[in-house]
């Protein structure tokens, strides 16, 4: 890295504003927690290195390829109650390392907020400075959830949530920049070299990956609607086992979870709608609710607008 990083920051006012968590690149994410969508995103840029740093206060579920050519870290710096990555618990401190083009499925409860570092894999003997000897032979074709002892942990992302806002906010001296855009790197192959000495790549435990395959079949945008005895019987599994796996992966029970994908999916219909024929009845119905007056108090309750304000912003 040759440059000092630029930062932009800009506020989170709804679930699709997080739509980008690593700059220019696109994931699936959804709310399952009700109430208005807040927080803030950075991103930083210097020569082909991305940096994210954000905050958000509702549970969310975020899922697909972070980057096509890039690796990604990202590092859960804090969270109020239960996190996953890929399927594994996961902590402050917790870094997970994508490959480019790999997928990652994520879930976050409550208040959380989140770093990440995206590179080219070639440049990262170069990258990570005094840490680089270390990752000239590793590989990061492979994903891995890394661990680190709780001191590390602790202490990286304590100085990451310190350092990014302020470097943000701030105008700094050339030298500064680049000597605090160093640093922002280095915290992060602290961590990552740890987990390559000791890869812990944990296997997703049961009830997770009921959860994530309940996901690939109703898929992001819901083009069919399913019923949970059709999810039951095409994963051959009892109401009572899928009940309990999303109770503990996602903290709500699968119908809820449904119900929240649809509200999701029906808020993606009605920010593309086209009029005359994309009305809000119509919207709902097609969304698998026949009564609209309940689908706009679940629709306010969730996003905190109702449908309609969200359809006029269209046009």
């Amino acid at each position: 890295m040759t440059s000092a990083l630029s930062f932009q920051t800009k506020p989170l006012h709804f679930i699709e504003d997080l739509q980008q968590p690593v700059k220019g690149y696109d994931i699936d994410i959804e709310q399952f927690e009700a109430g208005a969508f807040q927080g803030s995103l950075i991103h930083g840029a210097a020569d082909d290195v991305l940096v994210s740093f954000g905050r958000f206060n509702r549970g969310v579920r975020s899922r697909g390829i972070w980057s096509g050519d890039k690796v990604v870290l990202g590092l859960l710096v804090g969270c109020s109650q239960r996190a996953t990555q890929r399927s594994v618990d996961a902590s402050p401190g917790s870094l997970v390392c994508c490959p480019a083009g790999h997928e990652h499925d994520s879930t976050y409860r409550g208040h959380s907020s989140f770093a990440g570092l995206a590179f080219d894999a070639r440049s990262a003997p170069s990258l990570f400075g005094s840490y680089g000897e270390r990752l000239a032979d590793a590989d990061l074709r492979d994903f891995v959830h890394v661990r680190p002892p709780q001191e590390l942990g602790d202490r990286v992302t304590a100085r990451l949530a310190r350092i990014v806002p302020r470097l943000a906010a701030a105008t700094l001296s050339e030298a500064g920049a680049r000597y605090w855009s160093r640093a922002i790197v280095e915290a992060f192959a602290a961590l990552l070299t740890t987990g390559l000495r000791s890869p812990e790549r944990d296997r997703p435990i049961p009830s997770a990956r009921i959860v994530r395959q309940v996901g690939d079949l109703v898929g992001p945008n819901l083009s069919q609607l399913h019923h949970i005895s059709d999810i039951c019987r095409a994963l051959n599994v009892s109401r009572r086992t899928l009940h309990r796996a999303f109770d503990d992966v996602v903290g709500i029970g699968p119908v809820t979870y449904l119900r929240h994908k649809r509200l999701n999916a029906a808020r993606r219909a009605l920010q593309t709608a086209a009029p005359p024929g994309q009305t809000v009845t119509r919207i709902a119905l097609d969304h698998g609710f026949d009564d609209v007056g309940r689908f706009c108090a679940y629709y306010q309750n969730m996003f905190g607008e109702y449908p309609l304000n969200t359809l006029k912003k269209r046009h």
